[in-house]
């Protein structure tokens, strides 16, 4: 929360204000902490591979490591794997990772509470998945969570009705472009498309201030349409701009989805969720694009009593 804080609390002064302002905010004196804290944890990570590396080397038997930051140190040059160089692209990775994956997980379970006819419905393919190919944490994940179809179709209209940033994709122009229409884009100006308002247009989701959860599973089990019938999370970049679009769509979305489905997975087999007396969907809270759950929403859970 200390970068966001510290990004919102900037861009409301002129760009030649901002590294005055930044001189006299607590929040980014926090972030010079974290990143001496990455740099410990970090640090200490690449001496483990590097003396992995040395032993597999000498043909010593070696328990390897199947990491992110295992890869990274494999593939990078050696400025890109200098420990302040790993360390920042591990809390940048953390930055765009964690908190949109805990938002959009929080979302499912905020609307499951408000529709709680779905929960046997999904517990039941989560059953019959598992009778398939196996538990979720057991096999290999990519066979798992595809087969979730119906899950995937309510986490698709989560992120229709909730999408994590308000504008989607977002692009710089590198050089001066014309438009056939004639718009000038000059260079340097920053490009985004009002995703939000593109999934909540009628003309592209019909009825779409109805939470639909079987929308996107209707379409693949109906439609004629071979893009409908491979519709899904990942697919549906044409109607759903959650994780951008084209070449420079989100590369961790795959990871994501997988998570989400795994956590929400995990937690409607084995608790029961509800909203307390009076309770309903808690209000979104936006900064700019960014869109944030209200922080003292809460949902009543307890052990569910299995047979």
């Amino acid at each position: 929360m200390d970068v966001f804080k510290t990004a919102f609390v900037l861009r409301m002064f002129p760009t030649w204000m901002r590294f005055i302002v930044a001189l006299f905010l607590p929040a980014r004196y926090k972030l010079r902490g974290y990143r001496e804290k990455a740099k410990q944890v970090v640090g200490a990570k690449i001496a483990r591979h590097s003396n992995a590396v040395r032993m597999k080397e000498m043909g010593k038997p070696v328990e390897e490591e199947d990491t992110l930051v295992d890869w990274m140190l494999e593939n990078g040059n050696q400025e890109e794997t200098s420990v302040p160089e790993m360390a920042n692209r591990q809390l940048a990775m953390t930055l765009a990772s964690i908190h949109t994956t805990s938002t959009n997980t929080a979302n499912f379970l905020f609307e499951l509470c408000a529709h709680p006819e779905w929960f046997p419905v999904l517990r039941e393919e989560i059953d019959e998945v598992s009778k398939q190919v196996g538990n979720g944490s057991e096999v290999d994940i990519r066979l798992w969570h595809p087969r979730l179809e119906r899950m995937d179709s309510f986490l698709l209209e989560c992120f229709r009705v909730h999408p994590p940033i308000l504008l989607s994709p977002q692009r710089v122009a590198l050089q001066d472009y014309t438009l056939k229409d004639g718009t000038q884009i000059p260079k340097g100006c920053r490009i985004a498309f009002a995703n939000s308002e593109h999934q909540m247009d009628p003309e592209v989701t019909p009825d779409p201030l109805n939470f639909d959860p079987m929308r996107s599973y209707r379409k693949r089990h109906s439609s004629e349409n071979e893009y409908d019938k491979n519709q899904a999370v990942l697919t549906d970049m044409n109607n759903n701009l959650t994780f951008g679009y084209g070449s420079q769509a989100c590369p961790g979305r795959f990871l994501g989805v997988a998570e989400i489905k795994m956590l929400v997975a995990r937690l409607i087999t084995e608790f029961d969720f509800k909203y307390p007396e009076g309770k309903s969907m808690p209000e979104t809270l936006t900064a700019d694009e960014n869109v944030f759950i209200d922080p003292s929403a809460r949902l009543m859970m307890r052990k569910r009593k299995i047979t």
